[in-house]
């Protein structure tokens, strides 16, 4: 009867021990499990935008929540890395924005209206989104757009001059009118026409302000600017150079300024009528190009009282214009008040610079007066405008207009094709013999099964041609934009030799890799016990991950399961550990999950499954009576967080209970004797 009660006691005093501990633990997980506190990604899986210039547009940057609590009062700002070099408007610009609360593991688009102006350089610019919360949590990140132009800036130029009565008289001042043209597509602004280089020409404004302002010239428009100018009396007849000066704004208040020269003819003031004079001069008004034959034309008239013999007509360009026909003409007889056509045809040599030249037109004849003879000259000059830039219907050039190279990017290490499109860009000519020669700044780029150059037969005019070569960045390619150059030889149908360099962009990324080790847990698990799981990871690859995020999912509980690691370097580790609680026995599966961002902002994700032989909770034997040996509990993190306290509660129990025996049987003994 005694052994019965002894047992009896033994196994209420366990489980009652079991059931306060279980109670204490719960109470302490409850008490120590906290919510992971609000952590802010900005821009992650959001590909650069590209804007055109010239409008409003609207940038969204998502701004997402990946922590455990909501985040409060969060305040998103926009800065430039260089303010001088923004791409829009900063006072038209919203730079901050408030968000009254983003909850956890939620997104929220943030939008700012973006004004950017026509003027803007084309580029890749770079902005920090700065993000704060009411909790005092703060952070940073960079952000790319790219802004494409398709809009001209603003060019001036001299369109033409006029002079009232086409010459100035020594002794008097007249009107001369400069009109002005805006060869761009944008505006000009805050325009000033000024003339310069009087000094000792002769020459001088009747105003003392050498400066006529213009409020604006609109693309493709042109205005008249007027200066009245006095010639002094003793001036010989002749050609006066002046110097004008250009100087303008654009929209953006970016500064403008174009130098060059004019030309004046003077006649002076005791000059007697001439005996031959020039009628109806005719020349190009809108300019010629490099290598095109243009025509000046014009008629002698003979205003004298009889006839001249001897005449010859000719012109002076200079070094830049040379003659086609000949460039002296002769007239052996012109009776009088008749008068006789002449034309000269002439060229700009190729690659002159773009301006207005002076082209002199003269005649020289014999004058009779009794037996004397003397040889009379005069002059005039004309102004042709030669576009060197235009220069394309006698000049074959050969562009790429277009190139692919399989997709947004390159991978280092890997091949890709590129295929290149060449545009012969002449409308008259076709370019033959033509040898392209592909290299690469630092030699990222390597050819892969051929050689770094091929041969194209021809190309007609306004025709293009693609070409396609395999190409291998090199394994360590840094991950940015690397040219790629072709230089280019080749022929007109005449034989002449040309050659040219264009250029690609081709941007490289990095090979990500995220290497996972193999899951570690305690040998033994038991229902209803705090299990811990670890697994370590790597960077393998020779970029950057970034927004790391590890979390837990299986058929259990699991305690902090999800961990913002954030970025991991190319050859850095880490590792991941978190307690799981299993519910019932048997096989339990689970996975543990990677999810990251690589440097282009490509959302990837990776899996590591596994699973756990859960185990029914286990008593102690119960013990021979006189034997109170306490059973080993479970090894691992479980007996660590059970063992040790159960076994001091069993140590008690037992000692109470082998004391309440000892007196016990000293009470009977001390019974029967009496």
């Amino acid at each position: 009867m005694r052994k019965i009660w002894t047992y009896l006691m033994i196994t209420i005093l366990i489980f009652t021990t079991f059931g306060a501990l279980d109670i204490a633990y719960g109470a302490a997980d409850e008490l120590g499990s906290v919510a992971e506190p609000a952590k802010l990604v900005v821009g992650r899986g959001v590909k650069t935008p590209v804007f055109k210039a010239g409008g409003e547009v609207l940038l969204v940057v998502p701004v997402e929540n990946i922590g455990g609590t909501a985040a409060e009062n969060v305040s998103i700002s926009l800065s430039l890395e260089d303010v001088k070099d923004a791409p829009f408007r900063m006072e038209r610009t919203e730079s901050k924005k408030k968000i009254s609360s983003i909850d956890a593991r939620k997104r929220e688009n943030v939008i700012f209206f973006l004004d950017i102006p026509k003027t803007v350089e084309p580029k890749i610019y770079g902005m920090t989104v700065q993000v704060e919360a009411a909790s005092g949590y703060s952070a940073s990140e960079k952000i790319y757009i790219k802004i494409e132009n398709d809009f001209k800036v603003p060019a001036l130029r001299l369109a033409k001059l006029e002079v009232d009565g086409e010459k100035l008289l020594a002794g008097t001042a007249k009107k001369v009118s400069l009109t002005i043209e805006n060869t761009g597509d944008l505006l000009a602004k805050d325009v000033e026409v000024r003339l310069g280089g009087f000094g000792s020409s002769g020459l001088t404004l009747v105003s003392p302000i050498d400066v006529a302002n213009l409020k604006e010239i609109e693309g493709k428009r042109q205005e008249m600017a007027s200066f009245k100018i006095s010639a002094e009396e003793d001036l010989e007849s002749g050609t006066i150079p002046l110097d004008l000066i250009l100087t303008y704004k654009d929209e953006d208040n970016k500064s403008y300024t174009k130098e060059s020269k004019i030309y004046f003819q003077v006649e002076s003031k005791n000059s007697q009528s001439p005996d031959l004079t020039f009628e109806n001069i005719a020349y190009p008004q809108s300019g010629v190009n490099p290598n095109e034959d243009f025509t000046i034309s014009f008629k002698v008239k003979n205003n004298d009282e009889g006839e001249i013999k001897g005449i010859k007509v000719g012109v002076d360009a200079g070094t830049d214009i040379l003659p086609k026909s000949a460039s002296i003409k002769n007239i052996s007889l012109l009776p009088m008040g008749k008068e006789e056509e002449v034309s000269f045809t002439l060229f700009a040599k190729e690659g002159i610079e773009s301006k207005n030249y002076p082209i002199k037109i003269y005649i020289e004849y014999e004058q009779k007066s009794g037996k004397d003879k003397t040889t009379e000259s005069i002059s005039q000059y004309v102004g042709i405008f030669v576009n060197e830039e235009s220069n394309t219907k006698l000049t074959p050039k050969i562009i790429i207009d277009n190139y692919t190279y399989g997709g947004e990017y390159t991978t280092a290490g890997v091949d890709f094709p590129l295929t290149l499109s060449f545009l012969n860009t002449n409308t008259h000519r076709r370019v033959r013999n033509i040898r392209v020669s592909i290299s690469s700044e630092g030699e990222i780029f390597s050819p892969v099964g051929g050689s770094s150059s091929f041969f194209i037969d021809e190309i007609p005019p306004q025709e293009r041609l693609q070409k396609t070569i395999t190409l291998k960045p090199k394994a360590d390619a840094a991950y940015k934009t690397h040219n790629v150059f072709a230089d280019i030889e080749y022929e007109d149908d005449k034989g002449n030799k040309y050659s040219t360099k264009e250029f690609v962009g081709i941007p490289v990324i990095q090979q990500i890799g995220l290497m996972v080790g193999e899951i570690e847990w305690p040998q033994e698990i038991y229902v209803g016990n705090n299990t811990a799981i670890s697994i370590d990871f790597y960077n393998v690859g020779r970029s950057l991950i970034r927004n790391l995020i590890v979390r837990t999912e299986g058929d259990f509980e699991a305690k902090g399961n999800s961990s913002y690691i954030g970025n991991l370097e190319a050859g850095k580790d880490n590792y991941y550990d978190v307690t799981i609680v299993p519910q019932k026995p048997g096989m339990l599966a689970g996975k543990i999950i990677f999810e990251y961002d690589d440097e282009i902002g490509n959302h990837h994700a990776a899996e590591k499954e596994f699973n756990l032989t859960v185990n029914e909770p286990e008593l102690p034997p119960m013990p021979p009576e006189g034997e109170m040996d306490v059973a080993p509990l479970a090894s691992g993190n479980s007996f660590k967080k059970y063992g040790i306290p159960i076994g001091g509660v069993l140590l008690a129990g037992i000692m109470g209970i082998v004391y309440y025996k000892k007196k016990r049987r000293k009470l009977e003994a001390l019974s029967e004797d009496e």
